[in-house]
């Protein structure tokens, strides 16, 4: 991984320390969420799983997170697909449960090494083809989208394709801003307190932060791929993220090898 030094702009131009930084923050973040999953047992309450991520992360000597965890089960994993939802998901916690045949929602982003993560995972308890369907499906398209970025790609023209590609998906896509398909990605500076929801607040501090229709920039940089699928019928959301960096010849995608 060749990076380019010659611009401060971390989103865009990080440093060969800082992609093995990110790709072992990701790594970790991925095991962090299994972790938790596989702790989570059938007929918890979404509040219990909450506390068993926060378990996991004291035990693992997680302290900061670019964005608070969010803990869905069931019906929880739909909290993005709305402002509405998300403001009533605030109570209701003890009531949602992990049910066998149901899926929790992980979004996690935990700093590791002084690094930040980005992952989520919809975990399936049991089995149901119907929602391991919903589960593949957003699997499958956001690698589709990760392994397609390329840096001299416009980035309105790329939110274009994006669409097109969630079209032919059986599911509705939650686009922004509710819950944006891709954003920017970077380490926040060194002076920076570490304070809930730094990186929401660093995001909107870069240039053309969210992927929209409008974006005149390339996409070269640090990206979050995280297109969110739902299924209205089940009242069920799915989704993963990739933290890519997009260069010139290929997509990097951080985190692939295990955790060590």
């Amino acid at each position: 991984m060749v990076a380019n030094r010659s611009t401060n702009d971390p989103s865009r131009f990080p440093t060969d320390a800082d992609l093995r930084g990110y790709d072992r923050a990701q790594s970790f973040a991925k095991m962090a969420a299994s972790k938790i999953a596989a702790r989570v047992e059938i007929g918890m309450s979404e509040r219990e799983a909450t506390e068993v991520a926060r378990h996991v992360f004291e035990e693992l000597g997680v302290r900061h997170h670019w964005h608070m965890p969010v803990i869905g089960a069931g019906p929880g994993s739909t909290k993005f697909t709305s402002a509405g939802r998300l403001v009533r998901s605030m109570v209701g916690a003890k009531r949602r449960r992990v049910s066998g045949g149901d899926l929790l929602f992980l979004d996690i982003a935990p700093f590791f090494e002084g690094y930040p993560s980005d992952f989520t995972l919809t975990h399936l308890y049991g089995e149901n083809d119907e929602l391991q369907r919903l589960i593949d499906c957003a699997l499958s398209l956001t690698r589709r989208i990760s392994t397609h970025l390329r840096e001299d790609m416009q980035a309105g023209a790329t939110w274009a394709w994006i669409k097109s590609e969630v079209e032919q998906c059986p599911y509705e896509w939650m686009p922004f801003p509710i819950a944006p398909v891709a954003h920017r990605f970077a380490k926040t500076p060194d002076r920076w307190p570490k304070f809930r929801e730094i990186g929401t607040v660093h995001l909107f501090t870069m240039r053309s932060p969210i992927l929209l229709p409008t974006a005149k920039t390339t996409m070269r940089g640090l990206w979050v791929v995280e297109p969110l699928l739902v299924d209205r019928r089940l009242d069920r959301a799915a989704k993963t993220e990739e933290v890519v960096f997009v260069t010139g010849s290929e997509t990097f995608i951080f985190g692939e090898a295990p955790f060590s």
